[in-house]
């Protein structure tokens, strides 16, 4: 369970999380949905610690971390169960597929070389790139590299995956095929908490168990894709969706 408390988070004067409270229990999909802007970006971030809030607090478990003082172990612990998927992919550039794959779990998690090897290979050959485990960033298409992200934060066997829009910088052609994989990587990991921030309102209501709706930086609401896709009475919910074609 992580259980997010009273968030607050202010960049150069602007109020980018107003209040954010939040339950995401243990082994569930959660989309967090909502116009560009919401602060959906910045609480996922928060929730690696990417970001530090204000004030507020977030409780892992039993483990709460009372902002902003965060220890620098508290931080190296939270981040070590904690994987992210980034939408700009986030690849070392200098470093092959395969190394961008091991680095994490040699440095960060004390692996042995060999051992980090034999798990990129096997992700490597989930995600349909085995045969690019020795090219570099630039020589991928935008959904490959995506799937090199994918790969990466599988590696970590964290027990919380966050996924910042990983189709944003995707053709169409693409989206479809990386959507797929986050679907079969959700189905395959019952018991992982998967947060997706994401703009594909079919698929957050396929995947989800729950969806959140953000906006201003604030919860607007959150349920089950039933009650927020085709329930919902919030007038500023069912304008969205019908600005994204939903309904």
């Amino acid at each position: 369970m992580i259980s997010i408390s009273h968030l607050n988070q202010t960049i150069s004067g602007n109020t980018i999380l107003k209040d954010v409270s939040l339950d995401l229990p243990k082994g569930e999909v959660v989309s967090i949905i909502g116009p560009s802007g919401a602060g959906k970006t910045t609480l996922i971030r928060c929730l690696n610690l990417l970001n530090i809030p204000d004030s507020g607090e977030i409780a892992y478990d039993d483990k709460v971390i009372r902002f902003p003082k965060v220890g620098r172990n508290e931080a190296k612990e939270i981040r070590q169960n904690t994987a992210m998927v980034f939408q700009e992919y986030a690849l070392f550039i200098n470093k092959t597929v395969l190394q961008n794959i091991t680095e994490g779990l040699t440095i960060a998690r004390n692996v042995k070389a060999s051992e980090a090897k034999e798990v990129a290979e096997k992700l490597l050959k989930k995600v349909g790139l085995y045969d690019k485990r020795h090219a570099y960033p630039h020589h991928l298409s935008g959904g490959q590299q995506q799937r090199v992200g994918i790969a990466r934060a599988l590696a970590l066997d964290s027990d919380v995956i966050l996924f910042d829009e990983p189709t944003s910088a995707l053709d169409p052609e693409t989206i479809g095929d990386i959507l797929d994989l986050i679907q079969e990587i959700a189905q395959e990991n019952p018991d992982k908490s998967i947060v997706i921030v994401t703009h594909e309102m079919q698929f957050a209501h396929d995947i989800s168990d729950r969806v959140v709706f953000m906006e201003k930086g604030q919860v607007v609401d959150s349920g089950t894709p039933e009650a927020i896709f085709h329930k919902t009475e919030n007038p500023r919910i069912k304008t969205f969706l019908r600005r994204v074609r939903y309904q």
